[in-house]
């Protein structure tokens, strides 16, 4: 069976992958895809990226600030964008390296990624902070 939603319609078959496919978790918080066309998706372990046959794994070992990210976003040159849940640094990908920016104790859990980068702090109403 179809589902159309909006202007989306659901074509089967789907495929789902878990930790045994080599995503770090069967856990999501976020999804992104890049410049290239390649997925990511935020866990409690770290950033997986999937290039349509297999996933790669980022952990603070390859330079994230933190493993566990709760919010990603993708800017319009392809840039992937991450906050942190443990820490108040944003990281960003440029398809070559991890660059993380330490901030004040804000604690972002959104992102809005257009022609700024704009983040959403918690316990504030402030909305825009650009890095």
């Amino acid at each position: 069976m179809r589902k159309t939603f909006g202007d989306y319609t659901d074509s089967l078959p789907w495929t789902t992958y878990n930790s045994c496919d080599g995503i770090l978790s069967d856990y999501s918080f976020a999804i992104a895809e890049d410049k290239n066309g390649e997925i990511w998706s935020t866990d409690f372990w770290g950033v997986s990226r999937f290039d349509g046959t297999n996933w790669a794994t980022n952990t603070i070992e390859n330079g994230l600030a933190a493993n566990y990210h709760w919010a990603m976003s993708s800017d319009l040159v392809g840039n992937i964008w991450l906050t942190s849940a443990y820490d108040s640094v944003i990281t960003s990908y440029d398809g070559i390296a991890f660059v993380n920016y330490p901030q004040p104790a804000n604690y972002e859990e959104c992102i809005y990624a257009d022609t700024k980068v704009i983040f959403g702090l918690v316990h504030t109403m402030e909305t825009v902070l650009q890095v």
